[in-house]
């Protein structure tokens, strides 16, 4: 089995991660540095994504192959937004029985797919890889946030321009409070009133929170290689 394998690459995953995180929370203007993260990122995703390819190679070998022989056809780990989509995938890629010839295991790779998790992680992390191995990177965007709480309520900047007047929090009086598009404006007004201010940064590609789908996709594929693994031992 290819096992050592995706534990070698997943041992190599968070620090990466935050690398990448570290480099971008400072000065992202040097062209130079910029292409070296964007090579980080790269070869952070491909090596997720060889993670899940690995363990359809061994689905396939211990699953699929003593019943149905060697496959010429690539393998690739299956995946899909709807369930048409990953049963159409399954068929792709030499997976078709898997249901009827382990259902554990057809149950494991069904349950991260979004329908069935409520997560997109698995469709940003193999489109983003093909995207960028084939395509390169589209235009990177960054989003400021703003999030202001007391303990009992919490109010998040988004796109929309939100302006509170007039208003009593803490037991102070607040004249002028205003979100503009992520951007807290009256700062000063909340911090009379006691309010608790943090502002962070995403960093996007084609919309995508990349450092969020990297974090995401390292959690779920280590969690899915022991589920797979241990099914494949017993």
């Amino acid at each position: 089995m290819r096992q050592k394998y995706v534990h070698a690459l997943l041992r190599s995953i968070p620090k990466s991660i935050l690398y990448i995180e570290s480099e971008y929370s400072t000065d992202i203007t040097n062209e130079i540095k910029m292409d070296y993260i964007q090579e980080k990122i790269k070869t952070t995703l491909e090596h997720l994504r060889s993670c899940l390819d690995y363990l359809a190679h061994d689905i396939y070998d211990l699953c699929i192959e003593p019943t149905h022989g060697k496959t010429s056809k690539p393998i690739y780990f299956p995946y899909g937004k709807t369930p048409n989509d990953f049963n159409s995938s399954l068929g792709r890629n030499s997976f078709g029985d898997l249901k009827l010839l382990n259902y554990d295991i057809y149950n494991a790779l069904e349950s991260i797919q979004p329908f069935r998790s409520g997560s997109n992680w698995l469709i940003d992390l193999c489109e983003q890889t093909n995207q960028i191995k084939h395509n390169g990177f589209l235009n990177q965007e960054t989003k400021n946030h703003v999030d202001v709480e007391n303990g009992r309520i919490k109010l998040s900047g988004n796109k929309n321009r939100i302006v509170f007047d007039n208003c009593t929090v803490n037991g102070k009086k607040v004249n002028h409070l205003e979100f503009d598009h992520d951007i807290l404006v009256s700062s000063d007004e909340a911090n009379k009133a006691g309010l608790e201010i943090n502002t962070w940064t995403s960093f996007h590609f084609s919309d995508i929170d990349i450092i969020k789908v990297l974090k995401d996709s390292f959690g779920n594929v280590s969690n899915l290689q022991k589920s797979i693994y241990s099914k494949l031992q017993s």
